[in-house]
């Protein structure tokens, strides 16, 4: 199992001191992190990960919201082959309408990024769940429209925030629970879906998450072939 800390979570660290947070998560135990908002940070992300043996297997980058070309190319540089747009605002998910137009954008993305090598995805907030369409959530009629080759990452915390509490995967819905990213503290749980069944099903309720009031750590998957323990929770300090 490789664990994958979301570098949001240290967004305040790293801004003051990239090249140190990064050896102090390497310190830790991690192998692994998805970063975010990386164009910008690109050339001294590399450098760091490198030197720390780190990788970046996916990536948060607003692909709706900016350039993709440069954020695909940024993703090719660092490594990065699932590239997770995590926001569209609130007001984009009230009507049928103008989620089918959300779905239809990150198809486009996810066409552009094939042609990089890179697999395109989404990151749901609360909202997206407490917005229904006709008794449906928001999140559920957007993986209706996704093609294949697009990627959920679902964020379990804030299904469960979203009054859509998750069971325990199992049977077909497995597939919904077969890699995600870590967060830590009270950061949320994710779940990454490929297939449109698993989105579904994962939307509707059928993956694991701790209490939506848990502040401990989320130990979560980036692969599914179990080969390490993760890290122990600690305290971040330098």
């Amino acid at each position: 199992m490789t664990y994958s800390l979301q570098l949001y979570t240290l967004r305040a660290a790293m801004g003051e001191d990239l090249p140190g947070t990064i050896r102090r998560v390497a310190e830790l135990g991690y192998t692994a992190v998805e970063p975010y908002n990386f164009v910008a940070t690109a050339e001294e992300l590399a450098e760091a990960l490198a030197a720390n043996g780190l990788t970046a297997p996916s990536g948060h980058a607003p692909l709706l919201r900016a350039d993709q070309d440069e954020i695909f190319d940024a993703a090719r540089r660092l490594g990065i082959g699932t590239v997770i747009d995590p926001h569209v605002e609130r007001f984009h998910w009230t009507t049928a309408a103008d989620i089918q137009t959300t779905a239809e954008a990150l198809n486009a993305a996810a066409k552009k990024g094939a042609e990089y090598g890179i697999t395109v995805g989404y990151h749901n907030h609360e909202f997206e769940l407490e917005e229904r369409i006709d008794g449906v959530s928001g999140l559920e009629v957007l993986a209706g429209h996704l093609d294949p080759e697009v990627v959920l990452e679902v964020d379990t915390y804030w299904a469960a925030v979203g009054a859509r509490t998750p069971s325990s995967c199992s049977g077909a819905s497995a597939a919904a629970c077969a890699s995600s990213t870590s967060r830590t503290a009270r950061s949320p749980r994710t779940t990454r879906s490929r297939s449109p069944s698993a989105r579904a099903a994962c939307a509707s309720g059928t993956c694991s998450t701790p209490s939506p009031t848990s502040r401990r750590p989320s130990w979560n998957s980036t692969t599914s072939t179990a080969t390490s323990s993760p890290p122990s929770p600690t305290a971040w300090s330098t």
